[in-house]
């Protein structure tokens, strides 16, 4: 069974859902297909990419969601396989007794099913979920330490957008040259959010130009990433630390400042279907909210002292 055809039938199956949703789960897909042999595929074959994902850092929460599109995948294959079978079976000719033998057999394989027990998905339990914010004094070093040439012009970068925007590590793996325009950046979300455009403030554009956005990076990269940055910023190491560490701790430091709506629709948290009425029914104009951040954003100051 062609594993293009197969990306090409899950993908299809996302055609009402938007773009940035199609390319992030596609990118996991492939990552699958790339690891699995070719079909059938067993319970042995789910976990031990389930185990992959775990020694590569992903945690239990992205494994869960990752589990879920591995289950799409399958529905996929079974999908595209059903159609090779009838497709066959309505070709063959009855005269021939080897290819109606070979039918006999193809019609004897059992279909591709799902090979994984009820509740097998990663759970998330208390004890998994480490959530730590990265302090302002340690935000502060790895700007200094980007401001200061010891770091990458990749990982300066992605410290800039990180501190400005909050940017979770999967957002950060997304971008692509096209994404940053005029002095803009798009930015795709993930876990409900809306993709948006936001304005690259000056402080950090000679950061964020300076690099291309040409290469791809897969999350466990970027996970490395981070903690290279700290080690050459001077920061202590930290378990649970992360992209995501940053985005906390300016999410904290904004609602010092700003409405809870201002902070969610800045951040990119999911407003649709929000429980939180304020959120859900927050009207004011995404350029307008950029400018009351820009306004008292605790770590763009940092980044100004450069120029």
């Amino acid at each position: 069974m062609d594993k293009a055809e197969i990306l090409d039938r899950f993908c299809d199956r996302l055609r009402s859902s938007s773009e940035h949703v199609v390319k992030h789960r596609r990118f996991y897909a492939e990552k699958f297909l790339d690891f699995a042999e070719e079909p059938p595929w067993t319970e042995a074959t789910v976990l031990g990419f389930v185990k992959q994902l775990e020694s590569e850092g992903y945690s239990r929460g992205s494994q869960r969601t990752i589990y879920g599109v591995v289950k799409a995948v399958f529905d996929a294959a079974k999908s595209v396989a059903e159609e090779e079978k009838t497709r066959l079976i309505s070709a063959v000719d009855p005269s021939n007794s080897t290819a109606v033998a070979q039918v006999l057999k193809l019609l004897a394989t059992p279909p591709l099913e799902w090979p994984m027990p009820k509740r097998s998905a990663p759970t998330v339990r208390d004890e998994d979920v480490v959530a730590p914010a990265a302090s302002v004094e340690d935000i502060a070093r790895m700007i200094a330490a980007a401001r200061e040439g010891r770091l990458e012009p990749v990982e300066t970068a992605l410290v800039a957008l990180s501190t400005t925007f909050g940017m979770r590590r999967e957002e950060l793996a997304l971008v692509r040259p096209e994404d940053i325009g005029d002095g803009t950046i798009f930015i795709n979300t993930v876990k409900g959010g809306t993709a948006r455009i936001h304005h690259i403030p000056e402080e950090i554009m000679p950061f964020v130009t300076q690099y291309p956005f040409n290469r791809d990076y897969s999350l466990f990269q970027l996970s490395s990433m981070y903690h290279q940055i700290e080690y050459k910023s001077g920061v202590e190491y930290h378990p649970g630390t992360g992209w995501h560490a940053i985005r906390r701790q300016l999410d904290t430091r904004l609602s010092d400042y700003l409405p809870l709506p201002a902070v969610r629709l800045f951040l990119r948290w999911k407003i649709k279907g929000s429980p939180d009425m304020a959120v859900r029914y927050y009207s004011k104009e995404l350029e307008e909210n950029d400018r009351e951040v820009f306004a008292v954003h605790p770590f763009l100051p940092l980044w100004e002292k450069v120029r």
